[in-house]
């Protein structure tokens, strides 16, 4: 899998790369948590906004270098926000009273793209990202030293549209 190194600036294009990820990607994963009745009106919600976000011809400034960043974790959506430079990423999300957050630093010599995550339950891991086609949305997995594992999901136009978390 493609990992991301940095979003850079204007044109967002990494070096780890993209993928190719469909607004219904992002849909899954962000309605994963809502009662099953409620997917397919969160779903179109999630879908009508990525739609919209991409006709977006001049995006304000920083939108390809931070934005919303959603984690779903064990049936529990953690909702919060990205930033990122050409040699750096780190994100910290909240669900309740949980806070998880994850960082990559090159300079300060991470040896690879993978950021290191730490929440406050005591649960550390690893969250892998990569960009979609566009630069400025992609997805993800986090893996936690206890065996949990969750998804990711970033970006304005993909993550933007989150339902809300429950506390």
């Amino acid at each position: 899998m493609n990992r991301i190194l940095a979003i850079a600036s204007t044109t967002a294009l990494l070096v780890g790369g993209c993928t190719t990820v469909e607004p219904i990607d992002y849909a899954r994963t962000l309605c994963d948590t809502v009662p099953r009745a409620e997917f397919s009106t969160c779903a179109s919600r999630v879908i009508d906004h990525y739609r919209a976000s991409a006709r977006v011809t001049d995006p304000p400034f920083g939108y390809s270098t931070s934005g919303p960043f959603a984690m779903v974790v064990a049936d529990a959506l953690y909702l919060g926000q990205y930033r990122s430079d050409p040699f750096s990423a780190a994100f910290e999300v909240t669900h309740g009273d949980d806070i998880c957050r994850g960082a990559y630093n090159a300079v300060a010599g991470s040896p690879a793209a993978i950021l290191d995550v730490r929440c406050d339950d005591g649960r550390t891991g690893t969250a892998d990202l990569v960009l979609d086609e566009g630069g400025r949305n992609g997805v993800g997995t986090v893996r936690f030293d206890d065996g949990t594992n969750g998804r990711i999901v970033f970006g304005h136009g993909a993550a933007g549209a989150a339902p809300a978390a429950e506390a």
